[in-house]
Order: structure tokens, then C-alpha cells, then sequence
């Protein structure tokens, strides 16, 4: 059974009570003074809330910006009114398209049960899903899609900021917690996160030649989609000791975590940098997510990626491109912990981690493009 529907005014409410936005309380004072004979003057403070003047829905933009106002429409139909609630993994399934605007991804899900046109359950889901899909408008101005970047979170600032590289630290680098504020506000303001494919790609035309070709971006009224990255996915050396995750890799379950050294000395397994925390907010806020679009990590190859010694360069004693120079024998010796006995198979875990971080609808990228 669908929940409540909130009103704009409690929508207003609750956002009061987060602290991010709302009408102060004026509170009116009025002093009260009696004149006893014998007895002096005795004064009485009165406190008196002034109540709230109720706020029409279609005068909301009067008070809130027009695409606040929207925006909150279409979140509060999606999530609090219009999805049929079921406990049927189908549908829960379904209804997760739907909430990441892949209206007939969640139509086709329900469609492929056997008998779908006979339950009652799944027809309900389908016309709600038809419902959304009519009342998305098509994004037209693909100059002014956002792209917001990183580079890896700092997890301890103290260890950061009392590194030789505090102030590059300081100047290009962003705290876990930073990060979440960051997100959560483009959250608020009906950001969608959104793949660089879903918005345009190749495509073969009738005379055979390949082109660039914009793909049609469908989103309820107020909702603006934006690229994220990160990049330099490789935990340097460097970086060691200074308060970052050293490697992204996979838990007992297979699923894609960070590794961090805590100043014990202790390792500790989590959510450390910009990937593992991303997919911890779109798990609970699955409409950030166009489609199920992730970022896309990026790599230099230096040291090698995601926190595994695989550059054959720096790492293999026997690679056959190393350069003997003064200056690469100085910085091999001093730079890197090198030979790395175990290239081969961090090579290996390397690609394991880079698939289930594909699997998990991440990109990844180099300088040459997608890799």
C-alpha cells in the first residue's frame, strides 16, 4: 500500500526541522504592566507564537524558487505516491528503474512475467511507471550539463594537513565529510548524476560514416543531470601515512571497498574515497542515479592503479623499457618500493577490481580516453 503523500507545507516543515531552509518564528513580545497600590509594579512577559499563514501549493513559488518547487513535485510523486509498494522482488526490481527514470526499463521488467496482463499488482505498476513517463520532459540544453571533479578524499585532514603536501592537499583535495555535503546539496537542488554515454554517443549513419550523435535525456520538471569523475584513482606512494585510502579492492562478499591504514598501524575496510561513499548516498538515494549512470574514475598509469604497484616501469627489475638514467635510478630508488615481487598477480587483482567497479556502472578513463 502507498504511503502518505507529504504536503508542500510539511515538505517545508521537515526541511525547517534539517535545518536548510523555512520561515523564522517571530515571536511577539508584549509587556504587561499593573499598577499595585501598595505593592509597586509588577510586570508580566506574555511570550505568544504567531501562527504561520497556510501556504496555497500554487503560491508556492512566491516564498520558494519555481524549481525547487518542481522538483520537489516530482521527487515526492516518484518516491511517497505514485510506485505501487510490494514486497514481490519483481516489483521492487521495477520500481528501482522507475525511480532512476528508466521508465521503460521498469515497464519491460514487469511485462517479461508470464501472466503479468492478469495481476492485478503488475498492472497497477505499469500504468503508475506510464504515469512518470508522461509527465518527463526531454533535456535540451547539453552545453550546460555539469561536470564536477575530484581528486582522492582526505579520510584523517590532520594527517593531510601536517604532510610535506599539505598545501597542494589544502588547495585541490576534498574531505570525506565535504564530499558528502557536496553531494547532498546538488542532491537537494535535483542534480542527477548521469554516464557521458547516456548523454551523447557513436553511432553509424545510413553512409556508413560514424558520429557523434546526442542521446534523448528524459527527467521529471526540475531535475538537471552532471558528470562526476575522479582523478588519479592510483594512491601514489606519496601519499602514504598522509591520511588517504591506499587501494580500492574486495571484501569476503565481492563487493568493492577501500583499504586504510589508520595511524595504529591497524588496516581497515570501508567507504574511504570517492566510489565507495557515492555508492553508499545512491543506494539510499537511488533517484541521484539517471539510469543507473555512475562517475568515472580516471588513471596516469603512474605507480599503477587503484592502489596496486603495477607500473612495469618503476616496479618489474626486468622490464625492458626502463631508461637507466640518473635522474629515473634516483627517483626509482628514493620514489618507489621497488622491484615489487608480486606485479604479476597485483596486475590480476588489479583487473578484478576494475571489473566489479565496471559492474558496478563506473567508467574508467586514461588521458587516451575510456578505457
Amino acid at each position: 500500500m502507498a504511503k502518505k503523500r507529504r504536503s508542500w507545507e510539511d515538505y517545508q516543515k521537515k526541511k525547517i526541522k534539517r535545518g536548510q531552509s523555512g520561515a523564522p518564528i517571530v515571536i511577539l513580545l508584549v509587556l504587561l504592566v499593573i499598577a499595585c497600590a501598595g505593592l509597586g509594579v509588577v510586570a508580566w512577559v506574555c511570550l505568544r507564537p504567531v501562527t504561520l499563514p497556510h501556504v496555497q501549493p500554487d503560491r508556492a513559488s512566491s516564498t520558494k524558487a519555481p524549481v525547487e518547487y518542481e522538483t520537489w513535485k516530482a521527487t515526492e510523486a516518484a518516491a511517497d505516491g505514485a510506485l505501487v509498494q510490494s514486497s514481490d522482488p519483481v516489483v521492487q526490481a521495477a520500481n528501482l528503474k522507475a525511480m532512476q527514470y528508466d521508465y521503460d526499463g521498469a515497464i519491460a521488467q514487469i511485462q517479461s512475467i508470464p501472466g503479468y496482463a492478469d495481476n492485478e499488482t503488475y498492472v497497477s505498476c505499469i500504468q503508475s511507471y506510464e504515469s512518470l513517463k508522461s509527465q518527463a520532459v526531454q533535456w535540451t540544453d547539453y552545453d550546460k550539463i555539469t561536470h564536477i571533479f575530484f581528486h582522492s578524499l582526505i579520510v584523517d585532514s590532520e594527517l593531510a594537513f601536517a604532510s610535506y603536501k599539505s598545501s597542494d592537499y589544502d588547495q585541490v583535495m576534498t574531505t570525506i565529510e565535504e564530499f558528502k555535503d557536496i553531494m547532498q546539496s546538488m542532491y537537494d537542488k535535483g542534480y542527477v548524476l548521469i554516464s557521458l554515454h547516456k548523454i551523447a554517443k557513436m553511432e553509424t549513419q545510413p553512409d556508413g560514416t560514424v558520429q557523434m550523435v546526442q542521446q534523448p535525456i528524459y527527467l521529471p520538471r526540475g531535475k538537471k543531470p552532471f558528470v562526476l569523475s575522479e582523478d588519479d584513482v592510483c594512491y601514489y606512494e606519496y601519499m602514504t601515512g598522509t591520511g588517504f585510502a591506499t587501494k580500492l579492492c574486495l571484501d569476503e562478499n565481492g563487493k568493492v571497498v577501500n583499504e586504510y591504514v589508520e595511524r595504529d598501524g591497524s588496516v581497515s575496510y570501508g567507504s574511504y574515497d570517492v566510489l565507495t561513499v557515492l555508492e553508499d548516498f545512491i543506494e539510499t538515494h537511488p533517484d541521484f542515479s539517471y539510469q543507473g549512470s555512475k562517475g568515472i574514475l580516471a588513471f596516469t598509469g603512474y605507480d599503477g592503479i587503484l592502489g596496486y604497484r603495477t607500473s612495469d616501469f618503476w616496479y618489474n627489475e626486468n622490464c625492458d623499457y626502463y631508461v637507466s638514467t640518473p635522474a629515473n635510478d634516483k627517483e626509482k630508488r628514493e620514489d618507489h618500493t621497488s622491484p615489487n615481487k608480486n606485479i604479476e598477480q597485483d596486475k590480476q587483482t588489479a583487473r578484478e577490481v576494475a571489473q566489479a567497479i565496471r559492474d558496478l556502472g563506473w567508467e574508467l578513463a586514461s588521458t587516451a580516453g575510456v578505457i
